[in-house]
Order: C-alpha cells, then sequence, then structure tokens
C-alpha cells in the first residue's frame, strides 16, 4: 500500500508549467506532417519522449474510451481536457445533458441534424464540429440515442473506420453504465481510462466493472482526490488494482472551483495557467503521459 500512498500524494505539488512548456522538445523531422506538430509539441509539453515519427504514427489512429460505472467522477472533464492535450475528436456517446456537448457549446435542440445519429444510421463517417484554441473537434452525442444504439460489433467497426479516415486520435466519452456503443467503444480502443473518487460505493462500482471487464487495456485514474486522501480507499483502490491486474495511474487532484465553472475552454488550454487550477492541469499532463506509455506497450 505504501507505493500507492507515495504516488497519490506525490502528484499533489504544483506543476512548474513554465519550465514545462519551456522544455519541449523540437519538432521539425520531416516525417511528421505539419499538421501534426501542434500535437507533439502539447504531448511534449506532458513529459513524452517517443521519437516524433513514432508519436505520430501512434496518435493517429489512437482510440481513447473513457468509462465509468456512475455519473459524477469527472469522467466527462477527463474527457474534455484529454481530447484538448491530443488535439482529437471528441465522441459524445453520453445521450444524457450535461455531457461533452454541452460542455462544448452544442445545443441539439437548435440543430436540423444529429451528426452522430445520421453517421451511424447510413454508415457515413461524420464530420466534426470545428474547434477552436480552446476545445477540440466534437461529433456530438443526442437524447435520442438511448433507442438507437448499434451493437458492440458495429460501433467498433464504425470506430475503427472514422479514425482511419480522419487519421487522428479519437476520445469517447461514453455514457456511465454502459450500452453497447459503451462496449463497442472499449472493444476498439487501445486504452480505456477509468476516472474513480476515492471513495468507498466508487471503488465498489469499479471492482464490479473490472469484473466484466476483463482483458481490455484498462487504466484506472483516481479523480477528484483531496489534499489528504484517506489511506483507508487508497488500500481498497490497491486491492482492486491487484485482484484484476489494473494499473493504476496518476491521480487528478480535487478542485472545488471546477464544479462551479460554466466557460467552454480546457483547462489544459489556459496560458498562463490560473494558480487555482494549476495542480489539476500538471495531472491531466501526467495522465496524458501515462496513456500514451499504456498505449504505446499495448499497440
Amino acid at each position: 500500500m505504501g507505493s500507492l500512498i507515495r504516488r497519490i500524494r506525490g502528484y499533489a505539488a504544483v506543476t512548474d508549467l513554465s519550465a514545462a512548456a519551456g522544455s519541449i522538445a523540437p519538432t521539425s523531422q520531416p516525417s511528421v506532417p505539419v499538421s501534426e506538430l501542434r500535437r507533439i509539441e502539447r504531448l511534449r509539453a506532458c513529459g513524452v519522449e517517443l521519437p516524433d515519427g513514432q508519436l505520430a504514427d501512434l496518435t493517429r489512429r489512437l482510440i481513447i474510451a473513457i468509462h465509468a460505472g456512475k455519473g459524477g467522477v469527472g469522467k466527462t472533464t477527463t474527457a474534455r481536457e484529454l481530447a484538448w492535450i491530443f488535439d482529437a475528436v471528441q465522441l459524445d456517446f453520453d445521450w444524457d445533458e450535461g455531457g461533452l456537448s454541452g460542455l462544448w457549446g452544442y445545443r441539439h435542440e437548435t440543430r436540423v441534424n444529429a451528426p452522430l445519429l445520421d453517421a451511424l444510421e447510413t454508415g457515413k463517417v461524420p464530420r466534426p464540429l470545428k474547434g477552436d484554441a480552446f476545445r477540440a473537434d466534437l461529433v456530438p452525442g443526442h437524447p435520442d440515442l438511448v433507442e438507437n444504439q448499434p451493437s458492440a460489433d458495429t460501433t467498433a467497426s464504425l470506430l475503427e473506420k472514422w479514425v482511419q479516415h480522419w487519421q487522428r486520435p479519437v476520445v469517447v466519452d461514453n455514457h456511465p453504465g454502459g450500452g453497447s456503443m459503451a462496449y463497442g467503444a472499449m472493444a476498439a480502443a487501445q486504452i480505456t481510462v477509468m476516472p474513480t473518487p476515492l471513495e468507498y460505493l466508487a471503488l465498489k462500482g469499479l471492482a464490479g466493472t473490472l469484473r466484466e471487464m476483463r482483458g481490455y487495456n484498462i487504466l484506472i485514474v483516481p479523480t477528484i482526490v483531496p489534499p489528504v486522501p484517506p489511506e483507508r480507499m487508497i488500500a481498497m483502490l490497491e486491492d482492486i488494482s491487484q485482484e484484476y491486474g489494473v494499473p493504476v495511474g496518476p491521480p487528478i487532484s480535487e478542485v472545488k472551483a471546477i464544479k462551479r465553472r460554466t466557460r467552454r475552454q480546457a483547462l489544459t488550454s489556459i496560458e498562463p495557467v490560473p494558480v487555482t487550477y494549476a495542480n489539476f492541469v500538471g495531472d491531466m499532463k501526467a495522465v496524458a503521459k501515462e496513456v500514451i506509455d499504456h498505449a504505446g506497450r499495448a499497440a
């Protein structure tokens, strides 16, 4: 237990973001298209050290699924931040209000078309809504997804087709609890990130989910971690990790201001980083690096 406690506590220090930004490695290899240099630079700022060509090849076909057994655990926040860091296409598989689409500023009530539903029905590749310097591109969800989910196999095949067409990373925000689309996303993904608070019921739910998901490449990410994390919950998480053979990634610090925040931009996109969010941004960068490490080993 001691190693996990030290790891979770060790990420509490404020990250020197100016130093990280200044340590970005050169990305001038001729084999890397100019369009991918932005992604590589952002990942360099997270401490990723893969050669440019290898990093570009890995990320242009990378599918990251974000999954949780229940809502309110930081799933959508994690998806939004990772999507910006990876310069990825966000796919919103969560049909409830308050998901990625709402955070992005998308309102299905004002739109004639439903890009994700249309793509699922026709088999065509959806055209993502264009983001900006603060928001990743988005294929928005829709409330009617709940009654129009394709099978897990169909979902996985479509995701693989779309990422091949886009030649860009994809971050999928699953609906809490599961469903055929969620299982399809995890089947297609090189890595599934499971945000989990250090709370008894959340950890019990995590154990139940892992029991059903053996064989998937999963990374547990402790979320909403308080300054003094409860050692009993850390011990419980370590037992779960060991029982199911699933690694625990860098923890994400609790920042109460995030719950009150209504702005649409990803926190990792803001420069300079407000002091209030400095720990959180550093944590998200550490998670992004861990995702690359695990996805690279699974490739």
